[in-house]
C-alpha cells in the first residue's frame, strides 16, 4: 500500500473516531439539558397540583376537573405513599406502574430518567403532605 493511501486511511479513521466521540458528548450534554428543563417545568406544574390537592376534592365533579387538568397539561401522575410502599393513584396504565414498581423506581430517588420498555419518563418528585383540618 502506498504512503498516500495509508495517510488517507489513517486520517479518515482519526476523523471518524473524533466525530463519534464529539457526537456522543454533545448528545449527552443536550440530553441532560433537556431533562433539567423538563424537571423544572414538572416542578412548577407539581406545585400547582399540590395546591389543587390541598383544596381536597370532595365531589365527583371536582375530581373530573382534576383529571381534565392532568390531560390538558399532558402530565402523567403517580401518587406514591412511601410509608406503606404503595401506589395510591396513577394516570398511567397498571402495567407500566407495576413494571416501574418491580424495577424499584419509586424508592430510588437518585434516578431522574425512568425507563420502561421503549419508553423513557422524566421524573420530578414533589412532597405532598395532606393538610388535616380539625
Amino acid at each position: 500500500m502506498r504512503l498516500r493511501s495509508q495517510l488517507t486511511v489513517a486520517f479518515s479513521t482519526l476523523l471518524i473516531v473524533i466525530m463519534t466521540v464529539t457526537g456522543y458528548v454533545i448528545y449527552s450534554l443536550i440530553l441532560n439539558l433537556l431533562i433539567q428543563n423538563e424537571q423544572r417545568q414538572l416542578e412548577q406544574k407539581g406545585e400547582i397540583l399540590v395546591n389543587v390537592l390541598n383544596e381536597q376534592y370532595e365531589s365527583h365533579v371536582e375530581a373530573q376537573g382534576f383529571n381534565q387538568f392532568l390531560k390538558e397539561q399532558e402530565l402523567q401522575l403517580i401518587l406514591y405513599e412511601g410509608k406503606t410502599n404503595s401506589v395510591l393513584y396513577s394516570t398511567m396504565s397498571n402495567q407500566v406502574v407495576h413494571g416501574l414498581y418491580q424495577q424499584n423506581k419509586f424508592s430510588n430517588r437518585s434516578k431522574e430518567l425512568w425507563e420502561y420498555g421503549n419508553d423513557k419518563f422524566v421524573t420530578s418528585r414533589i412532597l405532598f403532605i395532606q393538610k388535616i383540618l380539625a
